[in-house]
């Protein structure tokens, strides 16, 4: 499946990857009359009814890694179709955390990640201060993860689940997390394409359960703003969807700090859309 979708824009611009792979032995689970019609279809089917699928639900989740050139990158999220999004990834020991809810953004970061590598006092200073709390992001921080929440609506990734697929074929029924899905494997072998595994639900709506990233995408296809990613270095990647149609609505933090009014501009570390006048300014 193509790799440009949900995990990169969770990683913001660290990484790029796709939903997520199959797994799980052969299932014990006894088979019904409308598992057999999902698992009797051809592949290309399986995914038109899990973009149909995707396309009419309004929340889900998402736990998975991706390896890129920046190394390996943890994630775990929460998406609602109002445009609200509450995210978290770790890379070579370094996590925070991404809440964009009401039009706002909010980030949350360990120590390593607000020292970003450095030393000097005044860092140190900042790090002290920042560690832990919900910090509001600018407005060219915010404007920016809003951007990228728009690509994760439901409807958005129905949107470009589809695109740029090579030769599929179905692998066989399998279980992940106790249902029971049939596997479909996209060869990548299109410009531009990223081979991968879809694991589709047989029971109930036909919602995709893991998708996985089995190699980088090939060269070459015509830029999908929608979905594409430019920075996109990833090689492998795996993670499961859940909660479909049962995710929370996600608060705004409690208490956050606004960095405008207790220290001078500076660039947040990892932050998109920053920009020179400092992702901690107003």
């Amino acid at each position: 499946m193509p790799s440009r979708r949900v995990l990169p824009l969770l990683v913001i611009s660290a990484a790029a990857a796709g939903l997520a792979g199959c797994g799980g032995g052969s299932s014990s689970t006894t088979t019904t009359a409308a598992d057999d019609d999902l698992a009797s279809k051809t592949p290309q089917e399986i995914l038109d009814a899990s973009v149909a699928a995707v396309a009419d639900v309004h929340s889900y989740k998402i736990r998975g890694s991706v390896v890129d050139d920046d190394g390996r990158t943890v994630i775990s999220a929460s998406v609602r179709d109002d445009r609200s999004v509450k995210a978290t990834y770790t890379t070579k020991g370094v996590t925070s955390s991404y809440l964009v809810v009401r039009g706002q953004g909010f980030v949350r970061g360990d120590r390593a990640y607000w020292l970003d590598g450095r030393s000097d006092a005044r860092s140190q200073r900042i790090a002290r201060l920042l560690a832990g709390r919900w910090v509001k992001l600018s407005a060219g921080g915010a404007a920016a993860l809003l951007k990228d929440v728009e690509r994760l609506m439901p409807k958005e990734q129905a949107y470009c689940l589809p695109k740029r697929i090579g030769t599929l074929t179905k692998v066989g029924v399998r279980t992940v997390r106790g249902r029971r899905v049939v596997v479909i494997r996209d060869a990548g072998n299109v410009p531009g394409g990223t081979p991968g595994e879809l694991s589709v639900a047989t029971n109930g709506r036909a919602l995709p359960m893991r998708e996985r990233q089995t190699g980088p995408s090939r060269p070459g296809g015509t830029f999908e703003p929608r979905c594409d990613d430019t920075d996109d270095t990833s090689t492998k990647s795996d993670a499961t969807l859940s909660h479909w149609d049962k995710v929370a609505p996600i608060r705004l933090p409690r208490n956050p700090l606004d960095p405008s009014r207790i220290l001078p501009p500076r660039r947040t570390p990892g932050v998109p859309g920053a920009g020179p006048e400092g992702g901690l300014s107003a």
